[in-house]
């Protein structure tokens, strides 16, 4: 499916348009508990700001489910989901390279199957770096983490916590979203033009950015 055939993706308009267009019906399905599912959650609430719809309809239109299972379970799931909730076409699923074995094999079949992916690799982290201007050479989690918990010190002055439940408010303290898209495809496309098309080869990179332009309209 293309990029332009996401439902809250952004459709032509002039400088006198002024209103939002639409919000879509995004169902994502992540294994994580905490750091994926409170980005989200956070994200969902800075759209009251800018939609014109209640907390019910946001929450109807935005579907964070935590599925506690083997990774490369997550595109049978977020499958078996989207055929009970049909309202939801645009569904994703949202993962970290870490050590999940056959990285690259999952995220091919959840293309086979119609279904988006919001990779990170090696971890979440990497995104949330983007914030902050940048996406340093961090070859595993355990450095990622490590490295964005000292910046985030250096920049919060606390401690960052993985389950922070307002992590979201707090990264856009340093940068727009619309920011972090631009730093965050910049990277990727530059793996491809180098001729690097394997997800679990291209370190540090992230495609968070596709779900976060396409739900923001950017």
């Amino acid at each position: 499916m293309s990029r332009d055939s996401h439902i809250g993706k952004r459709k032509g308009r002039n400088n006198a348009e002024l209103r939002k267009p639409e919000i879509g019906y995004y169902l994502i399905v992540t294994d994580t508990k905490e750091t994926e599912k409170n980005y989200f959650t956070g994200l969902k609430k800075s759209l009251m700001i800018s939609l014109p719809c209640s907390e019910e309809e946001l929450n109807s239109k935005i579907q964070i489910v935590v599925k506690k299972t083997e990774t490369r379970n997550l595109v049978e799931f977020c499958r078996n989901e989207r055929n009970t909730r049909p309202q939801y076409c645009d569904a994703w699923i949202v993962f970290d390279r870490d050590k999940v074995l056959n990285f690259d094999n999952i995220i091919s079949s959840a293309i086979q199957s119609d279904i988006h992916v919001a990779w990170s690799n090696p971890c979440i982290e990497t995104w949330f770096f983007g914030y902050f201007g940048s996406l340093p050479a961090t070859p595993t989690s355990v450095i990622c983490c490590k490295k964005f918990g000292e910046k985030f010190k250096a920049k919060m002055g606390q401690t960052y916590e993985k389950d922070d439940p307002d992590i979201y408010a707090k990264l856009r303290k340093f940068s727009t979203d619309s920011k972090v898209v631009e730093i965050a495809k910049a990277r990727h496309k530059q793996f491809l033009c180098e001729g690097c098309h394997k997800p679990s080869e291209m370190i540090p990179c992230t495609t968070m950015y596709e779900i976060v332009e396409s739900i923001l309209n950017l």
